[in-house]
């Protein structure tokens, strides 16, 4: 892993440019899988990085009380998959644009049953502001040392049941927060190519099936 604490900040630019170029791709049209994206936002000075995060309200139709990236689906009016991740977060967190420095576009993928393809992006906050929840949408904004997410002792694994099939899935809980499904695989995706951070994990398996 190295001694990636002194200058994290300057390692994580410098391997995300060279290792995951900023992207704006366009949404994928299949006729079968649907676009969203979603904002990984950094935060803080050098050893003291952090990640920001948010619980979705129970007032949405999927995945409610779920920790998430601020993130939505894509509209025909958005330019690109980077601008839908942009619009969402500032309509859910009221994060604006220009105190962001965009960084990269990590790996794109589906999350677990579902038919909709997410594109993740990472900016660093290079000014901090102020930030309120949508409540419709979002019920808390809260972050994660990025130091305590390169820990792997921190991670472990939880049975959970989809339509009848026992999944053992990683997590890593975090001030009675639990991070999970595709916001654990992306923030993952995120450690490993930034800092080498060495973490591998299982997204998912099946053990069993239920009677």
């Amino acid at each position: 892993m190295g001694d990636y604490k002194a200058e994290m900040l300057k390692t994580l630019k410098q391997n995300l440019k060279s290792r995951s170029h900023l992207a704006r791709p366009q949404p994928i049209n299949d006729g079968k899988s649907r676009n969203a994206a979603v904002l990984v936002v950094l935060c803080g000075v050098e050893d003291d990085l952090e990640l920001l995060l948010t619980v979705r309200s129970e007032h949405v139709s999927r995945h409610r009380g779920e920790v998430a990236f601020p993130g939505g689906m894509w509209q025909p009016g958005d330019d690109s998959l980077l601008e839908t991740a942009l619009r969402e977060a500032e309509e859910e967190v009221g994060i604006r644009k220009n105190s962001l420095e965009l960084l990269a576009t990590l790996p794109s993928s589906s999350p677990l049953q579902n038919q909709i393809m997410v594109f993740p992006f990472v900016a660093y906050m290079v000014r901090e502001q102020k930030l309120t929840a949508q409540p419709s949408e979002i019920s808390q904004i809260f972050r994660v040392p990025v130091q305590y997410l390169m820990k792997n002792e921190n991670y472990f694994y939880f049975e959970k049941s989809f339509d009848g099939e026992l999944l053992s899935l990683p997590h890593i809980d975090y001030n009675g927060q639990r991070i999970w499904g595709f916001t654990l695989k992306v923030l993952v995706d995120l450690l490993n190519i930034s800092f080498d951070a060495g973490i591998h994990l299982c997204f998912p398996f099946k053990t069993q099936n239920i009677n």
